[in-house]
C-alpha cells in the first residue's frame, strides 16, 4: 500500500521527483525508476527524487545504495539506504530509510536522465 495517493505518483515519478514515503521490503512494479550516466560511464538509478549508486550485479537484479555520502572514507553522515532492481523491471527498496531530503524535487530533476524501466547489466 502506498502512503502517497497513485495520482501523484503516476505524475511525479515519470520526472523521477521524490513523491513521498514508499513501502519498504515489498516489490514495486508500476512506478517507473530512471538511470543517468556517471562520471565513470556507468549508471546511477533515480528513484522517487534519491540518486543509488550500483553495489553489486547478480543474474536477475542489481543491488544499489544510495549514493549520498557514500564516497566518503569515514563512516559519519553515510546513508544507509538501498534498493534493488531485477533485471525484468520491478524495485523494491530496503528496510532503512534515508537520513538525509531527496535531492530532485519539484523542477530540481536532472536533464541528464536517459531511460526508465530496467537496465539489462
Amino acid at each position: 500500500m502506498y502512503v502517497v495517493h497513485r495520482s501523484l505518483i503516476s505524475i511525479a515519478a515519470t520526472l523521477g521527483q521524490y513523491v513521498g514515503e514508499l513501502q519498504k521490503g515489498t516489490w514495486i512494479e508500476k512506478i517507473p525508476y530512471f538511470f543517468m550516466r556517471n562520471q565513470k560511464q556507468g549508471y546511477n538509478l533515480v528513484f522517487n527524487g534519491y540518486m543509488y549508486k550500483k553495489e553489486a550485479s547478480f543474474k536477475y537484479s542489481v543491488n544499489w545504495i544510495c549514493s549520498d555520502g557514500n564516497g566518503k572514507r569515514l563512516n559519519e553522515n553515510k546513508c544507509a539506504a538501498r534498493a534493488i532492481t531485477k533485471t525484468d523491471g520491478g524495485i523494491k527498496l530496503g528496510r532503512n530509510a534515508h537520513n538525509h531530503p531527496p535531492r530532485f524535487t519539484g523542477n530540481n530533476v536532472p536533464a541528464k536522465l536517459i531511460f526508465q524501466g530496467n537496465l539489462a547489466t
